[in-house]
């Protein structure tokens, strides 16, 4: 299957086609309702209030945000040069890891906190040559807010978009604080507006959890582990191969892989800010799709070995 995504554009879509109606068609034949929970932020909220007794129609929100945010990852990793033009590979990736776990295939804040996280590094990454706007910089601590006031644990992304401001010499004090700037205007809005609307009590909530931080939870049973184990081996082999493959880059492609690669910290730290297990997928998809794609395109050997791996992947988005 890998040779296809090298080749074959017409195959591709149908594998893709294919892999969308098998991972997603239960969630249509029984919607249900919006989830929601005590990492919901004020912005997700907000969105369940105006889905609230509409399963199907939240449903296909989330699948046409997956497939969204999928297709604005393969168009991003393109326009850096880490993947060719004729590829769709990290379309279908996403698409498989956002489909595994118990509570995937609905419309969840994993989902919308992706598409703010998506925006902020299309904002963050720079052209070549070129020195950042002010605007761009203030829009990448907009877009991370959203986040973090859509999916509380999303306040870990901060981690990685401070190392490719870095990566990419954003030094001057100025710029930090467009930056900060960017990051706090949502958040003064959305909870200056929950208190003069009098909901002081949730403003609190809000504020406890995000407070809460990292806290080692497990709740889980055999089926969660093979679960994370799949999500695990897949990880480790395309990130130690990415990294790997990106030494033979040039400077510019290095940094945008390394700024991917580092989104791992803000997705292994989420998983800590509710339940160990079970592990949903949507918080890894951005970069497990990231170096997947570029690892398997570039890999000429022994690829029947990583379809295997797919293939195992895609059959836990079916049945965990």
């Amino acid at each position: 299957m890998i040779k296809i995504f090298k080749t074959n554009g017409v195959l591709q879509i149908a594998i893709i086609v294919a892999a969308v109606v098998a991972i997603w068609i239960g969630s249509f034949v029984k919607p249900v309702e919006m989830a929601e929970d005590g990492l919901c932020g004020p912005v997700y909220r907000l969105i369940a209030m105006g889905l609230a007794g509409l399963p199907t129609v939240s449903t296909l929100v989330a699948l046409l945000l997956t497939l969204t945010e999928g297709y604005l990852l393969n168009r991003l990793l393109y326009k850096k040069g880490l993947i060719p033009l004729n590829t769709l590979m990290p379309l279908l990736m996403y698409v498989i890891v956002s489909g595994i776990g118990v509570r995937s295939c609905g419309m969840r804040p994993e989902v919308v906190a992706n598409l703010w996280l998506m925006l902020a590094l299309m904002s963050m990454m720079p052209k070549e040559n070129m020195i950042m706007e002010e605007g761009r910089i203030f829009n990448t601590g907009l877009w991370c807010s959203m986040a973090v006031l859509t999916w509380i644990p999303s306040v870990y992304v901060l981690v990685p978009i401070a190392i490719g401001q870095i990566t990419y010499k954003m030094y001057k004090g100025r710029e930090w604080a467009v930056s900060l700037l960017g990051l706090m205007a949502p958040i003064i809005i959305v909870l200056t507006a929950m208190f003069m609307t009098d909901e002081i009590g949730e403003t609190a909530e809000y504020a406890k959890t995000l407070a809460s931080g990292l806290g080692v939870r497990y709740d889980g049973g055999g089926w969660s582990i093979a679960e994370t184990a799949v999500l695990a081996v897949f990880a480790i082999a395309t990130t130690v191969g990415t990294v790997t493959l990106l030494f033979g880059k040039t400077v510019v492609q290095r940094k945008h892989g390394m700024v991917f690669v580092s989104l791992l910290i803000f997705s292994v730290a989420s998983m800590f800010y509710g339940n160990l297990m079970p592990v949903d997928g949507e918080p890894f998809a951005i970069v497990l799709a990231t170096t997947g794609s570029i690892f398997l395109i570039e890999k000429k050997k022994r690829l029947w070995i990583y379809d295997i791996v797919i293939a195992a992947m895609f059959l836990t988005s079916l049945f965990l």
